[in-house]
């Protein structure tokens, strides 16, 4: 038989099997190795859940929802509590300014690309009404988990961040934070975080908190949404 001959029985028959019932495997998933900075769409949201153990008061849940995208950065909507506030993220998703405060240039708790071994220090200022406070971070990549969240289930960038602040008038004090946070890449997030401050005065209370992802809500495109339902 010749090549071409066999070439083109070998396509029918792959084909016949097809019709038969035989299946392809399944796509191999390339492992996650290297993250760029994510893009945002008008609408997209995110709800977290947030525990303060110095004051449970404090706790609670909220919503993120993205108002608008520039080439700067992204303007979420926070909605908590029967009210909407709004949080400003520059281009690598790190807060410049949140309902509590600003982080001028901002709190560079991520830089993007991010890999394992990654590190990166940083200074910025936080303000809050008369409180500002001059911060030093230093940060760095140390692994790529798999985080459970009541959102599901999450390959992430494990970041460990450690901080020391002061404050800018006299008698305002002074201390370190530690965090880590899981950056996952599916939703452009950060989706859970474990932090803790550590003021110097042995004397001012220390601090914990912790927030997760609970529910995330995609934006799809019309066009998007009519090749997923092609037959």
């Amino acid at each position: 038989m010749p090549l071409v001959d066999f070439a083109a029985s070998a396509v029918i028959a792959a084909s016949a099997a097809g019709v038969a019932g035989a299946s392809l495997p399944p796509p191999v998933v390339a492992p996650l190795t290297q993250a760029a900075a994510p893009t945002f769409r008008v609408g997209e949201e995110w709800e977290f859940v947030y525990e303060n153990e110095l004051d449970r008061s404090k706790s609670g849940r909220y919503t993120q929802r993205v108002e608008n995208v520039g080439p700067n950065g992204t303007q979420l909507a926070v909605l908590s509590d029967d009210h909407t506030r709004n949080t400003f993220l520059d281009a690598s998703v790190n807060v410049v300014q949140s309902p509590t405060g600003r982080f001028t240039p901002s709190t560079e708790a991520l830089r993007f690309p991010l890999f394992v071994g990654k590190s990166w220090t940083a200074e910025y200022t936080f303000a809050s009404g008369a409180w500002t406070s001059r911060c030093e971070r230093s940060a760095k990549v140390t692994a790529i988990e798999r985080v459970s969240t009541p959102a599901g289930t999450f390959d992430a960038f494990r970041v460990e961040s450690a901080t020391t602040w002061a404050g800018m008038s006299i008698g305002a004090g002074s201390g370190r934070s530690r965090s880590v946070d899981w950056y996952a890449p599916a939703v452009g997030r950060v989706v859970k975080e474990q932090y803790e401050d550590l003021p110097n005065n042995k004397n001012a209370p220390r601090s914990s908190s912790s927030y997760e992802l609970v529910r995330y809500l995609p934006v799809t495109l019309p066009s998007e949404n009519s090749q997923g339902t092609k037959n």
